[in-house]
């Protein structure tokens, strides 16, 4: 299990629930408010990020 109060296991946690979590992961690990947060510090294959980049767009306005 991860120390999610150390930055660094949170931004793992978040990379890892991003790229192979399941819709429920999402829904009960990502925060939107700390997603942006992290945004630019996550190290996501390009597919993932532009997935999300345009959810971002279709969904927060």
């Amino acid at each position: 299990m991860l120390d999610t109060r150390i930055k660094n296991n949170l931004v793992r946690l978040y990379e890892i629930v991003l790229t192979e979590g399941s819709v429920d992961d999402v829904r009960n690990f990502i925060s939107y408010s700390v997603l942006v947060e992290l945004w630019d510090e996550l190290h996501l294959p390009r597919y993932v990020r532009n997935k999300w980049s345009e959810w971002f767009v279709e969904n927060i306005r």
